[in-house]
């Protein structure tokens, strides 16, 4: 090998140069599959466990025996029970998620700590904010899948009695009822950290939940009631 060979640059390749951003993406989107796959877990674990439970089956059997044995009942031949029917089926549906949603959440910090679970789960490379998402994200979707047995129920009840299916404001309905109950499921999660007793946390959370519905029934009665009249004014126009 002669001497100016030495200075001359090489052809090939000395190796790959990978920057530094590459390298950041890579290892993010690694700790992002792994957190995606701790919740995961953690949410399968809770949504079985309801299942498991008789909560669940028991509310649904009590909201689809009072509905039938309603809907059987024939007041004059009235044409309009099917709109109290519904109303009845709603209510239930309503009152049994509710139940489910605080029934479910409130249990699940306080049981794993008295049970001591908690501990050995956490000592995994499962983090606090780990946890408290898969708890949320669990019973969330718990919720979400006996909201559509039960609007599944209601949909066969109301078409059974209207002969019509609008699938659309059922949808609706279902939508906006599993996030409602999103915030309840997050209300009750939170009183779970802070209150030590499932039974103190569900009754605040029932009663903040029933103070949000009667007030959301005040307002639309208050905006859908007539405007109330003046009599002086009405007596001045008739005179």
């Amino acid at each position: 090998m002669s001497a100016a060979s030495l200075f001359t640059p090489s052809a090939e390749p000395r190796g790959k140069i990978i920057p530094a951003g590459a390298i950041f993406t890579s290892s993010a989107r690694a700790r992002f599959t792994s957190s995606l796959i701790n919740i995961q877990a953690i949410a399968g674990v809770v949504f079985k466990e309801l299942y498991r439970r008789k909560d669940f089956y028991v509310l649904f059997i009590l909201t689809a025996l009072i509905t039938i044995s309603m809907g059987s009942v024939n007041f004059f031949g009235e044409a309009k029970t099917a709109r109290y029917l519904k109303e009845i089926c709603l209510l239930l549906i309503w009152i049994a998620g509710l139940l489910i949603a605080v029934t479910t959440t409130a249990r699940q910090v306080p049981v794993e700590r008295e049970s001591r679970t908690i501990f050995p789960l956490l000592a995994k490379p499962v983090t606090r904010n780990h946890l408290l998402l898969g708890k949320f994200w669990g019973c969330w979707l718990a919720c979400g899948v006996a909201l559509v047995v039960f609007y599944t129920f209601f949909g066969v009840i109301s078409a059974a009695r209207e002969q019509q299916w609008p699938l659309s404001a059922y949808f609706q309905a279902l939508t906006l009822h599993w996030f409602m109950l999103g915030i309840i499921v997050a209300m009750t999660l939170l009183g779970s950290i802070v209150f030590a007793a499932p039974s103190s946390n569900g009754t605040i959370t029932l009663a903040c939940a029933l103070a949000m519905r009667m007030n959301g029934v005040s307002r639309t009665l208050a905006s859908t009631s007539p405007p109330p009249t003046n009599l002086n004014d009405a007596s001045v126009s008739q005179m």
